[in-house]
């Protein structure tokens, strides 16, 4: 008993020295604490649109949540897989990889940084499956048939065109790769909506006000002219659209434009640019764009 009291106590001390030695809470200040107070007051109402369908939100703890958001990415944006050679450039924790490992001849997650979920055996190949964050392993799996790079790179700080060009560099004579952008301008653009789902919160509120909510962005590429940019990264790597893009659009709400203090967030997120400033929504409605691309 006495032993088990004195383990107890030490854990206690080792608590406390871990909170004592912890570095002091960032001080976060509000630079408008009245435009924030109003702001908040609009998020918490009814009036301010949702980003997303809350059926749409997979829950980021769930493994079965995020296999059946990796299928659905697989069914919406690649072809017929069967017996075919993909890589997925950028896969994050692998689950479309492992998805498609069920039907392709080789399937290949590449990523430079290793999720950190104990349940991911990296570097380790099994049957047709490998995922790993070494180019030259994913290189000697090639060429690939299939290259998906799905919201990749709006969060990479690489260059577009750097990016495409490694891609290509794997890609068999008449592979495809299929590209999703996911531009800042758009309604989730840095992904708040998995602490808030609220639609353009990214534009209207400042990022000392969104730590002051709990929320910490993504790290985005603030792109604000997303096609004319996409397309010219595409031209620089060598590569050719088999299509315009698909643009999946949804119409920015009235609330957006009939709030004064919301619009001019919104118009100072984008800046002091005269075309965007004239016509925000044209960006903003801009949620996806979908490319289809190969060797010229």
């Amino acid at each position: 008993m006495r032993e088990k009291l004195e383990r107890i106590r030490d854990l206690i001390n080792e608590v406390i020295a871990s909170i004592e030695s912890s570095p002091p809470k960032k001080e976060i200040k509000i630079e408008n604490e009245a435009e924030f107070k109003v702001l908040k007051g609009l998020l918490e109402s009814d009036q301010w649109p949702e980003a997303v369908f809350s059926l749409q939100i997979a829950d980021e703890n769930s493994e079965s949540d995020k296999a059946e958001r990796a299928e659905g990415i697989a069914d919406i944006l690649l072809p017929p897989f069967s017996g075919k050679k993909f890589l997925d450039f950028g896969c994050g924790e692998g689950h479309v990889a492992k998805y498609v490992s069920s039907e392709a001849a080789v399937s290949v997650g590449y990523d430079i940084t290793r999720s950190h979920s104990s349940k991911i055996d990296w570097e380790n190949k099994k049957d047709n499956l490998l995922l790993t964050t070494d180019f030259n392993k994913a290189t000697s799996e090639g060429p690939y048939d299939i290259v998906m790079i799905y919201d990749v790179l709006d969060h990479s700080s690489v260059d577009l065109s750097e990016i495409l060009e490694k891609a290509k560099s794997v890609l068999a004579e008449d592979g495809k790769i299929y590209l999703r952008c996911h531009p800042w301008t758009g309604r989730h653009g840095g992904h708040a909506y998995r602490k808030i789902n609220k639609a353009f919160v990214h534009l209207v509120f400042k990022e000392d006000e969104l730590e002051e909510m709990g929320v910490k962005l993504e790290w985005n590429r603030k792109i604000l002219f997303p096609i004319g940019t996409y397309n010219k990264a595409i031209e620089e790597a060598g590569l050719v659209r088999e299509s315009e893009p698909e643009v999946d659009t949804q119409e920015v709400e009235s609330f957006f434009e009939e709030n004064p203090l919301v619009k001019s967030r919104i118009l100072a997120a984008f800046g002091l640019d005269k075309w965007t400033a004239e016509k925000p929504a044209f960006q903003m409605s801009q949620c996806f764009l979908d490319y289809v691309l190969k060797k010229k």
